[in-house]
Formats: C-alpha cells, sequence, structure tokens
C-alpha cells in the first residue's frame, strides 16, 4: 500500500504543479474575466460528471463483484442519457455562455468516458496506470495551452478549449486501451440486475458528490451574480492555490478507498482510516500554513495586478480546507463500507449552510464572505462525519492523537520519497 501511495502523492503533487502553471498562463493571457468564464465552463463539466456518477460513481467498488464488461457497458449507455439530462437540464440553467455550450458538452462527454474507463482500472488495484493517465492528461493540457498562447499568439477562451480537446480526446484513447483487458469476459446475463445493483449504490454516491460539488461552487453563482464575473476570476485563483492542499489528503484518500473497498475487515478499515487521517491532516496542515505566508506582493507578481487580495482569500478558506482534507478520509471510509449515504447527509448539511450564509455574508462581505462561508460549511461537514466515523467504527477519541508511531510511519514515506522509491 505504502508504493501506492508514494506513487499517487508523487503524481498528484506534480499534477498540482501543472495546474498551478495552467492558472498562471491563463491568469496572464485571460484577466481576471477570462479565468472566471474558464471557471464556469470547468463547473458545467464537472457537474455533467455528477449527473453521470449517478451509475458510474460505484465502478471502482463494484470491480471485484460484478463482471466488468457488464459494468463498462451500463456506464456507457448511462453516459449517453446523462448527455440528454445535461442539455435538458441547460435549457432551464446557464452554465455556460451560449457560444461555449456545444464545445462544452462534447468536453463533458470525452471527461466523463475517460472517468468509466480510469475507474474500472483503479478498482482493478492498477493505481499506477490511473496515475499515469490522469498525469497525461494535465500535461496534454499545459504544453497545447502553451503553444497556442505563446507560439501562437492564440489569447482567447477557444485556446483553452483546443486544449481540453487534445487532452480528453489522447486521454480517453489511452484509458480505453488501458481498461480493454479487463472486457474479454464478455457477458450480458443478468445485465438489469447488475444495473439495479450499481445504481442503488451509484445513486447514493453520486447524490452526495452532487450535493458536494455544488456545495464546492455554489459560492461562484452568488460572487457572480452579487460582484461580477472579474471578481469570480480572482476568487477562482484564491480557491485553486487553497485546494492545492487537498493533493495529499485525496491521493492518500484514494488508496484508502481502493483497499478498503477489497476488504471485509472492519476493524482493520478503521485502523487504516485513522493512521491515514492524521498523516493527512499534518502535511495538510504544514501546506496551507506556506500558502498563507506567502506575501501578497509575490502573489500579485505571479498572477497579475487583476489579483490582488488573493491571501485574504486564502486565509478565509485556510480552516475549511484543513477540515476537508480530513473529510476524504471520512469520506472514503464510509463509501468503501459500503454506507455512502453518510457523505450524503454530510453534504447536504454543508450545502444548507452555503446557500444560507453565502445569500447573506457574499453581498455583505464580498470575497471574504465567501472565504467564511466555505470554511463554515467544510468544518461542519468534517465535525459531521466525525461524530458518525466514532459511532459506526466504535474508535475512541484517543485513538485521535498523534503518537510516536504515527511520526515513524510519516517518516517511512519521507524517507522513501528522499531515496526515490514509488
Amino acid at each position: 500500500m505504502l508504493k501506492k501511495i508514494l506513487n499517487t502523492v508523487f503524481v498528484r503533487v506534480l499534477n498540482g504543479v501543472i495546474n498551478l502553471l495552467i492558472i498562471i498562463i491563463c491568469s496572464k493571457y485571460f484577466g481576471k474575466e477570462g479565468v472566471g468564464t474558464i471557471g464556469l465552463i470547468i463547473l458545467a463539466i464537472s457537474i455533467f460528471g455528477i449527473i453521470n456518477s449517478l451509475i458510474t460513481s460505484g465502478l471502482i467498488y463494484f470491480t471485484s463483484r460484478i463482471n466488468n464488461f457488464k459494468l463498462f457497458i451500463i456506464a456507457y449507455l448511462w453516459t449517453l442519457l446523462s448527455l440528454g439530462l445535461f442539455l435538458l437540464l441547460s435549457q432551464f440553467i446557464h452554465l455556460v455562455d451560449d457560444k461555449y455550450l456545444f464545445h462544452t458538452t462534447i468536453l463533458a462527454v470525452l471527461f466523463s468516458l475517460t472517468a468509466v474507463n480510469t475507474r474500472i482500472i483503479a478498482g482493478n488495484q492498477r493505481i499506477i496506470r490511473f496515475n499515469f493517465l490522469n498525469l497525461l492528461n494535465a500535461v496534454l493540457i499545459i504544453s497545447s495551452l502553451f503553444v497556442l498562447t505563446y507560439f501562437l499568439n492564440k489569447i482567447h477562451i477557444e485556446s483553452y478549449l483546443t486544449a481540453l480537446y487534445i487532452a480528453y480526446s489522447i486521454t480517453f484513447l489511452g484509458s480505453l486501451l488501458s481498461v480493454a483487458k479487463h472486457l474479454k469476459k464478455i457477458d450480458f446475463k443478468g445485465l438489469y440486475s447488475a444495473f439495479l445493483q450499481i445504481s442503488k449504490f451509484g445513486a447514493l454516491s453520486s447524490f452526495a458528490g452532487m450535493l458536494q460539488q455544488l456545495n464546492y461552487r455554489l459560492s461562484y453563482f452568488f460572487i457572480e451574480h452579487f460582484i461580477g464575473r472579474g471578481a469570480l476570476g480572482r476568487f477562482t485563483v484564491g480557491v485553486q492555490l487553497s485546494e492545492s492542499t487537498w493533493i495529499i489528503g485525496r491521493s492518500i484518500a484514494f488508496i484508502q478507498y481502493s483497499r478498503i473497498s477489497n476488504l471485509n475487515d472492519k476493524e482493520k478499515s478503521k485502523l487504516i482510516t485513522i493512521s491515514l487521517l492524521k498523516l493527512s491532516f499534518v502535511i495538510s496542515f504544514l501546506i496551507i500554513t506556506v500558502l498563507s505566508l506567502i506575501p501578497e506582493p509575490i502573489i500579485s507578481a505571479i498572477f497579475g495586478k487583476d489579483f490582488s487580495g488573493t491571501q485574504s482569500i486564502i486565509l478565509s478558506l485556510s480552516t475549511g480546507i484543513l477540515a476537508l482534507a480530513c473529510s476524504f478520509l471520512f469520506s472514503g471510509y464510509f463509501s468503501g463500507n459500503g454506507k455512502p449515504q453518510y457523505n450524503t447527509y454530510a453534504s447536504g448539511i454543508g450545502l444548507l449552510i452555503t446557500s444560507v450564509l453565502g445569500f447573506y455574508l457574499i453581498p455583505k462581505l464580498g470575497l471574504l464572505g465567501a472565504g467564511i462561508t466555505t470554511s463554515l460549511s467544510y468544518g461542519t461537514i468534517t465535525l459531521f462525519q466525525f461524530i458518525v466515523f466514532m459511532g459506526m467504527s466504535k474508535a475512541k477519541f484517543s485513538d485521535f492523537l498523534l503518537r510516536k508511531d504515527d511520526f515513524i510511519f510519516g517518516k517511512t514515506i519521507i524517507l522513501n520519497i528522499l531515496k526515490g522509491k514509488k
């Protein structure tokens, strides 16, 4: 498991660096208005992914339980149905400007089909291949975007869309070739029964994801409505920088989830979760502390004068970002043990807080109000999950105290990283 954690952390850190460079390129060439528009396009693609996850979110869990060919067929058919649902939703909620809707939809389909393939790959414990595909996607985006803007001087949003087309298309083909080895046992029998199993589990898991995604980005809608798209661009940069802290937490939680999903030992699941949660907390705390100490002039020099005030956004988000770094491990525990409904309840509570406080604080305090709202929401989510975890796992408060063994575990990981072991 250590090897997989190290590989995943390494790739996600590299992904995080690449994403940071992408933000810098976008902020330099497209300005705060352009960054705001890009933020809404990515949000729309994410919403399509959430709709698709109503079925596909349980793929990792079911790869060891249901014939993978059946999973593949069901997931691809559902993606086509998701397309219709997304287009219907777009008639009522204008997520992106009309001129970008067609491109956003095609990109969302490619993104979702790739997610289907990579989830089956991850469910089969091929974590290194999964990580490679994610890294390939990021490398293709930044290289394409750099060529289009720097060498070809195409300074417009369409250049970003072109970069996504190139990256998503190649990554989809790569993931399709990689997943093919798991689809050799062709079996159409019991397809409907498998669909019912997946949909029951997936609906609970993805509904939580849907609520959480809305919770992540509901502030975007409030900011654009009350303050404007330029302010949204500034907030997007602050959010992206802050959320880079999650690289470690998400990497560890992903390995935890794929591991627990294949276990039937609740006690071992509890011990794995607590041990990795403490590791995630300590590392995330160090990262968010460093980010909070970056002087404002340095941020303005990197991203441009349009993005002054980003440091205050990071500070207002820091508490919530740290809380959610722990929440990822609780979520992995619940989903890995077949109890995703607790993630749904937590996300619902968080969304309610964001809806109420965001509507009040953002008009009053601006971007600071958005940051405070986000932190309170994330903190409440994590507190709820902590309480449920304590009751479900019979853990003790003392289990969460840092011990010598925890530092030895962390030291082992750091030494392996320094030695280049993956």
